[in-house]
């Protein structure tokens, strides 16, 4: 008996493929079959291979953040620690990939900035319902703090202070300076330790720690020199002293 059409004779390769193979002989193939086999053939086994996968997404209970880190908690106090390692791992991309409550809008990494020292905050949330808002005040300086974009690991870095061209340490005023040519014990005209910015700031104590002894443009001693730079940092950015403090604590 010859077949009828290709896929009567892919079903009965795939059901009894001993008849099947008796009515090749006999008959040869069906019209068409070289064509199906090469194009039908493969894309109904991935449809129902799709459709196999996307049953069995169904099936699975989608899990919350919060339950997945009690289950690797769990797991880390029964001493299983390769359990818990692959669940915290699963828990931070459930983290990343959660949806706003509001909105229902994807959160994403977004970073603040301060407007008057340039002070960054990274935190989890949704674009759209920060942006409305209208911002935050810096925790440093307490100035108003707007929402930039999605940032890097990189940007999150804070504490780089960039180098001051010669036109723009020209313009600041002697308040971004913790020892301004106008200070009485500077020796000359130039300005030192610019701390226009947060990040200026840190590398302006930081610096003055290096000293071994007072530098030649300085007529007082090393010590008041950073009692000056200490003193116009922190009451710039009063947020520095709370930081060392806790540290101090902790």
């Amino acid at each position: 008996m010859p077949f009828n059409s290709p896929k009567q004779e892919a079903f009965m390769w795939a059901k009894h493929p001993d008849i099947a193979r008796r009515w090749v002989h006999e008959h040869g193939h069906a019209k068409g079959w070289k064509n199906y086999q090469k194009n039908v053939i493969p894309k109904n086994r991935k449809s129902r291979a799709r459709k196999k996968r996307k049953g069995a997404a169904m099936e699975m209970p989608k899990l919350t953040y919060s339950q997945v880190v009690d289950e690797a908690v769990a797991a880390l106090t029964d001493g299983q620690l390769d359990v818990a390692a692959d669940l915290f791992a699963a828990s931070m991309n459930l983290r990343y990939a959660e949806r706003c409550e509001a909105c229902g809008g994807k959160k994403s990494k977004l970073v603040w900035t301060c407007k008057a020292c340039n002070t960054r905050e990274a935190e989890m949330g949704c674009q759209a319902c920060m942006s409305r808002q209208g911002g935050k005040t810096c925790k440093a300086c307490g100035g108003k703090m707007v929402l930039l974009s999605k940032a890097s690991d990189e940007d999150d870095n804070t504490r780089g202070a960039a180098k001051l061209k010669y036109e723009t340490r020209k313009n600041m005023k002697d308040k971004s300076f913790a020892c301004p040519s106008s200070h009485p014990k500077v020796k000359g005209n130039k300005d030192h330790f610019p701390i226009q910015d947060l990040a200026h700031g840190r590398n302006a104590l930081s610096r003055v720690g290096q000293y071994d002894s007072a530098p030649p443009w300085w007529s007082g001693s090393l010590e008041e020199l950073k009692n000056t730079v200490t003193r116009a940092v922190r009451s710039r950015y009063p947020a520095l002293t709370k930081r060392s403090e806790e540290r101090k604590k902790d």
